[in-house]
C-alpha cells in the first residue's frame, strides 16, 4: 500500500510534467491523448495483472457510441470544435470526428484501469456481468440512431445540449446506482479516484485551450463560462467533465462488475 501511495504521487507529478511537455512541444490533439491517457494506461496495464480485458471491452462499449453521439450534437450545435490534429480531421456524417471517439475510449480506459489498480483488490480475473447485455443493446441503439439523426439534423437542433446530456449521464444514473448499491466504500473509492482526474482534466483543459487544440464556439449554447489563466471554458465543462465524469463513470462501471447485484 505504501508503494502505491508513492506511485499515486508520481502520477500527479506525471500530469504536471506531461502538461509542460505538451505546451512546450505545441502538441496537437493526438499527441495530447498519448501523453495524458495512453502512456499512463500502458504503465498501469503492465502493473495490473487482471481485469484488463474487462476494462477494455467496457471502454469500447461506452467510448464508441457515447463519443460519437455526444460529438455529433456538440459539433452540430456549434458547441465545440477540434482545431489542431496532425491527421486530417475526417468527420463521419459531417459531424462526428474520429479523434474524439479515440479520445473517449482512451479516457474511459485510463479512468477505469487507474481505479482498478489503485483502489480495488484483485484476487482473480473478473468479467462483466449479465447487465452488460443491456449496456450493449443501449450502446448499439445509440450508435444506430446517428444516421437517423443526421437525416433529420435540421429538425433536431438542441440548445444547451451539453447541459442536457450532462445532467442525464453525470447525475441521474450515478445517483440511482449509488442508492441501489448501498456502498459507502465504493463511493469513497470513486471519490478519491476522481480527485486525480479532476487535477488531470483541469490541467489538460488549460493547456489545450492555450494551444488552441479545441475550442468552444457559440457562447449561447452554455449557461456560463469560467475564466481562468487567460482562457475561458463553459461551466458545463467544469462540472460534467472536470469534476464529475470520472466519479460517475466509476459508479456506472461497477454495476457491470460480476459481484454487484442491483
Amino acid at each position: 500500500m505504501h508503494k502505491k501511495k508513492k506511485e499515486l504521487f508520481l502520477f500527479y507529478l506525471f500530469v504536471v510534467i506531461a502538461s509542460f511537455l505538451v505546451y512546450l512541444l505545441k502538441a496537437e490533439l493526438y499527441l495530447t491523448i498519448l501523453f495524458y491517457f495512453i502512456l499512463p494506461s500502458i504503465y498501469l496495464s503492465f502493473r495490473l495483472k487482471v481485469n484488463k480485458l474487462k476494462i477494455f471491452l467496457f471502454s469500447l462499449y461506452v467510448g464508441i457510441p457515447f463519443g460519437a453521439f455526444i460529438d455529433f450534437f456538440m459539433t452540430k450545435t456549434n458547441g465545440w470544435e477540434v482545431v489542431r490534429t496532425f491527421i486530417p480531421n475526417y468527420k463521419i456524417f459531417g459531424y462526428v470526428t474520429i479523434v474524439n471517439i479515440i479520445w473517449m475510449i482512451a479516457y474511459v480506459y485510463f479512468v477505469l484501469i487507474f481505479y482498478e489498480y489503485f483502489f480495488e483488490k484483485h484476487k482473480k480475473e473478473k468479467t462483466l456481468n449479465n447487465w452488460t447485455k443491456y449496456l450493449i443493446a443501449f450502446s448499439t441503439i445509440l450508435l444506430a440512431s446517428i444516421p437517423f439523426i443526421y437525416y433529420y439534423a435540421n429538425y433536431l437542433f438542441l440548445n444547451y445540449f451539453y447541459l442536457i446530456v450532462g445532467l442525464f449521464i453525470s447525475i441521474i444514473p450515478p445517483v440511482f446506482f449509488a442508492i441501489k448499491l448501498h456502498s459507502y466504500l465504493l463511493i469513497r473509492k470513486a471519490f478519491f479516484t476522481s480527485l486525480f482526474f479532476m487535477f488531470l482534466s483541469f490541467m489538460y483543459e488549460i493547456v489545450a485551450l492555450k494551444l488552441n487544440i479545441w475550442r468552444f464556439i457559440d457562447p449561447e449554447q452554455f449557461i456560463g463560462h469560467v475564466n481562468i489563466f487567460s482562457v475561458s471554458f463553459p461551466i458545463e465543462e467544469l462540472i460534467f467533465w472536470i469534476m464529475l465524469s470520472s466519479f460517475c463513470g466509476i459508479l456506472i462501471y461497477d454495476v457491470f462488475d460480476e459481484n454487484i447485484k442491483v
